[in-house]
């Protein structure tokens, strides 16, 4: 349908832009870790240099763990910058998928979101889940589905889209852009390159 691939597009666009920001986070996580290991080695080094006469074996060992200290304190660091950056990228995404239901495409993709979800219950009556905002095309929803269905609003539904159950057969099915967007997170955790390992060396 011409609408699934404008939803496919724009879904496209959006995982395009979070490659982007993946890029942008990924640099700068790399530059956050360079930066705490040369400034553990200089820690380490200033500590260490003025004890290193007579005291050498006492010093190596002290030093060590300054050192480790200073890593697992860049690598709690690099995590909560790490979350902070996905959650702002994440925060972005919502907002571009807001304001597509604000679009006229929205209600298609609304109604064959539903129709797509009924055809796999078998018969009975389906209850939609919509937001209070998305209570205006229940009309549309229902002339579109052939099972007999209700609506109820869901405020857990932030971003838009709907979910149904089967009431016969109490088969669930998730299609709101929030499970979408969320889905999303294990690919950017695949793919952004981020991780708090922090160099030995």
């Amino acid at each position: 349908m011409p609408t699934d691939n404008r939803i496919g597009e724009f879904f496209n666009a959006i995982n395009e832009d979070l490659q982007r920001q993946v890029n942008e986070i990924t640099e700068e996580a790399n530059r956050l870790k360079a930066e705490q290991a040369k400034k553990a080695k200089r820690d380490a080094k200033k500590q260490t240099d003025s004890f290193l006469r007579g005291e050498m074996a006492n010093i190596m060992h002290s030093s060590g763990r300054r050192v480790a200290a200073a890593r697992a304190g860049a690598k709690k660091e690099l995590l909560e910058r790490r979350a902070a950056l996905e959650q702002q990228a994440f925060d972005q995404a919502a907002q571009k998928l807001k304001a597509f239901t604000e679009t006229p495409e929205y209600e298609s993709f609304l109604t064959a979101s539903a129709h797509r979800m009924a055809a796999h219950f078998n018969g009975g009556e389906i209850v939609f889940y919509l937001r209070r905002e998305d209570e205006k095309y229940t009309e549309a929803i229902a002339a579109i589905v052939p099972q007999p269905c209700r609506f109820e609003t869901d405020d857990g539904i932030r971003i838009g889209g709907c979910r149904a159950v089967s009431e016969s057969s109490r088969l669930a099915a998730d299609d709101t852009l929030d499970a979408r967007l969320e889905s999303q997170r294990d690919w950017f955790g695949e793919h952004s390159g981020l991780s708090a390992h922090v160099a030995a060396e």
